[in-house]
């Protein structure tokens, strides 16, 4: 089957990004694995390997629609494109967050000229070292983007740009959290033979469908999981937390 480059991507970057904040990583060899085959990371060390399989926080079904979604790829391929060619230049690493309009569709035809002009807005504004910037109701900003905001933190080394959608984030609730591992546990059976030990990290991003408030009552949940050990991982703060589970 052909990879999907987008998803070999996202795979790594929240690899890497889990692997930086997760104190307890295992050592060894990290690897994409290989695409309906393997789990989505692969971890070879002295113990044998360790598949970590890597899945969306998406909310219930009509909250998140596929139209929604669809919207949320595009925007997503405008902040990575725009991403890239600033990087090209050499600039320094920033964290960036777009917040778009509300109500405004984008197609395909828009994604050149939405990311050349967001790389643009952002390439003017980079702030000092320590500060950040605010562009709103700037004369610049397409009618797309309702607001950008730009950090510059010296500790920071790589770029993190990324969708806003704080003000509409909602609980991430038990019950969805145990549809998402029942969708992937019937994966297990198929990698259980290879590896030593087999993780699940479900990922909450910046994304309207797919932002969740992690809570004391979906921590405190006992999950059924046929994987060893099961994870959530805020990317919006770097919060992870390991479930229980049976």
């Amino acid at each position: 089957m052909k990879e999907n480059p987008g998803h070999k991507q996202f795979n790594e970057y929240i690899s890497n990004y889990f692997k930086r904040h997760y104190s307890n990583f295992p050592d060894g060899k990290l690897r994409i694995g290989i695409p309906q085959i393997e789990p989505d990371i692969v971890i070879t060390n002295d113990h044998g390997d360790i598949g970590i399989e890597i899945t969306r926080f998406y909310q219930e079904e009509g909250f998140s629609s596929s139209a929604l979604q669809a919207q949320e790829s595009l925007k997503e391929m405008i902040i990575l494109k725009s991403k890239r060619k600033y990087e090209e230049e050499e600039n320094p690493p920033l964290i960036v967050s777009i917040i778009w309009s509300a109500g405004v569709e984008i197609n395909k035809g828009l994604v050149d000229r939405i990311s050349d002009n967001l790389k643009s807005l952002i390439f003017n504004k980079i702030p000092e070292i320590g500060e950040s910037v605010e562009l709103e109701e700037y004369g610049s900003l397409s009618d797309e983007i309702a607001a950008i905001r730009i950090y510059r933190i010296e500790e920071f080394t790589e770029n993190d740009w990324h969708n806003s959608y704080g003000d509409f984030i909602c609980d991430c609730t038990p019950e969805r959290i145990q549809q998402i591992i029942n969708k992937k546990n019937t994966k297990v059976s198929n990698y259980r033979g290879s590896f030593s030990s087999l993780w699940l990290l479900i990922v909450s991003v910046c994304e309207l469908s797919s932002a969740a408030k992690i809570t004391e009552e979906t921590l405190n949940f006992r999950y059924t999981s046929n994987f060893d050990r099961v994870f959530l991982f805020d990317i919006t703060n770097g919060r992870i937390e390991e479930l229980n589970t049976k």
